[in-house]
């Protein structure tokens, strides 16, 4: 493990931060059945059998889909049994979601035993943005077709990457408290301790699992929205939104006192979201209290 100097680091690659740490071994990459079934549903001519195929070589990975399948989120009547069960009742872009899910979650396992439980609230945020992406997506009539869930999902991946790069430096680069900071401030802070800023690091995690650039934008922007390729502003934007209400129930504070307008990041995304201010408070507001009740998690 390299040790930094007192003096702000140079800046320096994701893939740098990481040949420094000694890691470049040890690369974080998705489950290989989980990549080649994601490649495959992306494929608008893609068969169902090829992708079950592709899922069915990793028994384990298979085992993880079928029991988030049958939990409270996806569960619909009864229990599906198969792969193909659950790709006929939840259709093929959702097992898309579930596949990307599963494959993400499998990283924190490989987590040190002593950041677990840091771990395990990073992936709480990860996966309650995600769910809010696709409360809102909904409610604001945004027009989004899944992708939304995903893309909320690798939104901070790069801080669980801190993670395995730079263990012994984590209390100074996130104390996981989720308290509101300036997005710009928060990266600086990063370069200025690890060289590389998390969104960088989640964008190159993105990158080489060759994931869509829709989910690479989301990782790289999501503090800086305006930055974004102008087709994937609106995403971007959203995914900004769901991470901040996603972090004030994180902290514990009441979903009711979650007000857009009075949030500095609403004057950023607005115009990229909705033209009607009052009826998108209401709704961003119903969207909160109704995460913040639902207590059980797709993934114990």
């Amino acid at each position: 493990m390299f040790v930094f100097g007192k003096q702000p680091t140079a800046p320096i690659s994701p893939a740098e931060l990481w040949q420094r740490a000694g890691m470049q071994k040890h690369l974080p990459t998705l489950p290989a059945a989980a990549s080649r079934a994601i490649q495959i549903a992306n494929d608008p001519k893609c068969e169902i059998a090829d992708f079950v195929s592709a899922l069915e070589t990793d028994p384990a990975l298979t085992t993880d889909i079928l029991r988030v399948a049958n939990s409270p989120l996806y569960r619909l009547g009864k229990p599906v049994a198969t792969l193909s069960q659950a790709v006929v009742r939840l259709g093929l872009k959702e097992c898309r979601n579930l596949v990307l899910t599963v494959g993400f979650y499998s990283l924190f396992r490989k987590t040190p035993p002593t950041q677990k439980k840091a771990c395990q609230m990073l992936w709480s945020h990860l996966f309650q943005t995600a769910k809010l992406c696709r409360l809102l997506n909904h409610c604001l009539d945004l027009g989004f077709d899944g992708e939304e869930f995903t893309c909320g999902l690798v939104h901070d991946l790069g801080r669980l990457l801190f993670v395995f790069a730079l263990p012994s430096r984590l209390g100074e680069l996130d104390r996981f408290d989720f308290c509101e900071q300036d997005g710009s401030a928060l990266l600086e802070h990063e370069r200025y301790i690890a060289g590389t800023d998390h969104c960088q690091l989640g964008a190159w995690f993105a990158t080489i699992n060759q994931l869509p650039g829709l989910m690479v934008s989301c990782a790289a922007f999501h503090h800086q929205p305006p930055q974004a390729a102008e087709t994937h502003g609106r995403m971007v934007a959203l995914v900004q939104l769901a991470d901040d209400i996603s972090n004030h129930l994180m902290r514990g504070e009441p979903p009711e006192r979650y007000d857009i307008r009075t949030r500095d990041l609403w004057q950023t995304v607005r115009h990229y979201l909705t033209e009607d201010e009052d009826a998108a408070s209401a709704h961003v507001g119903r969207t909160a209290c109704q995460v913040a009740q639902c207590t059980e998690q797709a993934l114990n």
